[in-house]
């Protein structure tokens, strides 16, 4: 029996040629072919399809091709890594407070159990319990990841051994045809300094009220005036009504002058003036936090122009400014450490302006 050329399925020397093996396979409509079975682990095998061919001369040759496993998904956008600049007062405060969120709500396709969660807070040193209040904002399935904004000091003690840390950004997700989604995000996160450490102790986690339509015209300006950036738990407030008017109308005349990233209005704040028992102007609708100016940081005080900003803020309206500094006259300024990262406007009541 001669030999089949080198263009058949086996060469010269009698071994199988590539052609060979993909003219085999193609033609295995009779061959072999397992069905998907079940592992050990009750999930599905992948399917294999076995060829079996008869090499001239030479023993018989099989061939088995198994099929890639369909791919996790994955978020077609990946956040990096948010790092507090050295600038900041207590720059560790604010990184435990980030790195305990993103490590509590990036997930891939499971690790939604107390389990997995206690295994992702492993390498931050954070305690499991706080965390538990967001097991509840994850998806069903699927991947997901916090992309950070801005983590913001909501307030300090005068000790400096506690901290609250408003933590702003988006929540990524994919939904059903995979797409890339951002789900507005904020927490207010609770610290306290415990043998050199910061160690969260709660996380509360903001839920925006609904829409209430019809908005004031100032509201609707805001919204819509490209020179503020809202990130999505601000733009909420402002469409829920929570936010007063004179709010809008000050940010509008003062974003004439300057590019306003704003951080937060109501949602994610402190109830009270953090330590105290003290209302915050925040908790009724008539304070804004301020974060960058012109897309610098306020932190990065010797760029920022925070001090025109906050010299300009009782003219747009504003009757209590903090900040960096206390500006004169000191009535209507104020300073502390909390105010290093951030610009505060304070608008007065109807029946106390100009007071």
């Amino acid at each position: 029996m001669s030999r089949r050329t080198p263009t058949g399925p086996v060469d010269e020397t009698g071994r199988w040629s590539r052609r060979g093996l993909l003219l085999a396979a193609a033609a295995a409509g009779g061959g072999s072919l397992a069905a998907c079975s079940a592992r050990g682990d009750g999930t599905a095998a992948p399917a294999t399809t076995t060829v079996t061919a008869e090499a001239s001369p030479g023993p018989t040759t099989t061939v088995t091709v198994t099929p890639e496993p369909d791919p996790v998904p994955t978020l077609p956008e990946r956040p990096g890594a948010w790092t507090a600049d050295e600038r900041e007062v207590l720059p560790a405060c604010k990184q435990a407070a980030v790195d305990f969120l993103v490590a509590a709500m990036s997930v891939d396709d499971a690790g939604r159990d107390n389990d997995a969660l206690a295994q992702r807070l492993e390498p931050t040193g954070q305690p499991v319990g706080p965390a538990l209040p967001l097991l509840g904002l994850l998806p069903g399935s699927g991947p997901a990841a916090l992309a950070v904004r801005y983590s913001q000091y909501g307030g300090l003690g005068p000790d400096q051994d506690v901290a609250s840390q408003m933590v702003v950004g988006d929540q990524l997700l994919l939904d059903e045809q995979g797409a890339l989604v951002r789900r507005p995000f904020a927490a207010d996160v609770r610290l306290a300094l415990v043998d050199g450490t910061w160690v969260v102790t709660s996380a509360a986690p903001a839920f925006p009220d609904p829409p209430l339509p019809p908005l004031d015209p100032a509201i609707e300006a805001l919204l819509d005036d490209e020179r503020v950036e809202l990130p999505g738990i601000a733009a909420a407030d402002l469409r829920s009504g929570v936010v007063d008017a004179s709010v809008a109308r000050g940010l509008l005349a003062l974003a004439e002058r300057w590019q306003i990233s704003v951080h937060v209005f109501y949602s994610a704040h402190p109830v009270n003036v953090f330590p105290t028992t003290r209302p915050s102007a925040h908790t009724v609708g008539r304070a804004v936090d301020v974060w960058a100016l012109d897309g610098i940081p306020v932190v990065d005080q010797e760029a920022s122009p925070w001090r025109a900003f906050m010299a300009a803020a009782p003219d747009a309206g504003a009757t209590n400014v903090g900040g960096p500094e206390e500006l004169q006259p000191a009535a209507r300024y104020f300073t502390d450490l909390v105010h290093q990262d951030h610009v505060h406007l304070g608008f007065p009541r109807p029946d106390d302006r100009g007071v």
